[in-house]
């Protein structure tokens, strides 16, 4: 038998074995509701404007009115996100400067403050996505915050 062919063999059988592994793993991401299309928007725009102040002015963001300019020269809807923040439906870590702490898991910057089917939408020093509500519980924050508490069940 050739060599190449004998090791090519193993190569692909082993490389099925570790897919199906893996696999088996890995659950599938939470399904976003209408609503949480709307926050993953809006956090995705207050994260990008958190990341270049944080970048620009050396110090995180000290609330919305720090970011307005930023928001309003990337054509966002500033008063929709105002809005969002005073009314409590979106919550937002301030005064965190993203490169400050070197981390390999995200750090939570900003999360809904209602979960929706057991997950919400969070962002983070690496992004905005969806998150389920037992991951967030346990998520890193910034030091001297921490994640709200779980409600009763």
């Amino acid at each position: 038998m050739n060599f190449m062919i004998f090791t090519t063999r193993y190569f692909i059988i082993g490389l099925f074995s570790l897919l199906g592994v893996v696999s088996q793993g890995c659950s599938s991401p939470p399904v976003m509701s209408e609503s949480q299309d709307d926050a993953f928007g809006k956090m995705m725009a207050i994260q990008e404007c958190y990341q270049q102040y944080s970048h620009q002015h050396q110090k995180g963001p000290s609330s919305l009115d720090d970011l307005m300019r930023l928001l309003t020269e990337a054509g966002h809807n500033t008063d929709d996100l105002l809005n969002s923040t005073e009314d409590g439906s979106l919550v937002v870590v301030w005064n965190f400067k993203i490169p400050q702490v070197q981390s390999n898991e995200p750090i939570v910057l900003g999360y809904e403050a209602k979960s929706h089917d057991g997950s919400r939408i969070v962002m983070t020093s690496m992004g905005v996505y969806p998150m389920l509500d037992e991951e967030f519980y346990s998520a890193p924050f910034p030091p001297g915050h921490q994640a709200p508490s779980k409600p009763a069940n």
